[in-house]
């Protein structure tokens, strides 16, 4: 299956996905590195262009639902039927999380989710079929801008425990000090 990693541009944390993590890698590239070493064809789906070890796609819209909707058309139009979306700024990505993805997605499931007791969602850490561009358009031409809201409205779309999944593998680094903390991490890996 292909994982398709979404890089966007932050406001809050500019460049984060290009700062070294560990000396001569960057966030990216740890995100990359990780993907590949489970086994998964990566592609990765950029705001911005800049150099990677994977295939990279330029995202020319201006937010992540309209992002998401291009997307799964362009693929859908080159007969990839389904991905597994991650986000470039969740580097503790692991075996286990995409093998529990992978378990929980038949038919005729759009979309595989996790998502919190409280209702949070973890949409850049899911499985997609191409098929969900439809029903995410149909959502924005509603009214509906937010990623979030569009999977709520979506039929078919598999919600599983975020708490399921093993620790910090949703951690994303949003600020300054999420990158200390990815480093202390890091540093605790064998």
């Amino acid at each position: 299956m292909l994982a398709v990693v979404f890089v966007g541009t932050s406001r809050r944390f500019p460049g984060k996905h290009f700062i070294e993590v560990r000396p001569g890698l960057r966030m990216i590239d740890l995100v990359i590195n990780r993907l590949q070493a489970i086994g998964l064809d990566v592609l990765v789906y950029s705001k911005v262009f800049f150099r990677c070890s994977a295939p990279l796609m330029i995202d020319r819209e201006d937010w992540i639902l309209p992002s998401f909707i291009s997307l799964l058309r362009k693929l859908g139009d080159k007969g990839i039927g389904e991905i597994i979306a991650i986000g470039g700024d969740m580097p503790l990505i692991c075996g286990e999380g995409i093998s529990l993805l992978l378990k929980e997605f038949s038919d005729p499931d759009v979309a595989v989710v996790p998502r919190w007791e409280n209702g949070y969602m973890e949409p850049l850490h899911a499985i997609y079929r191409s098929v969900m561009a439809r029903f995410l358009e149909e959502a924005l031409k509603g009214g509906i801008k937010s990623l979030h809201s569009a999977i709520e409205k979506t039929p078919c779309v598999k919600f599983i425990e975020a708490e399921l999944f093993p620790s910090n593998i949703f951690f994303n680094v949003n600020v300054p000090r999420d990158l200390m903390r990815l480093r202390e991490i890091l540093r605790e890996e064998p």
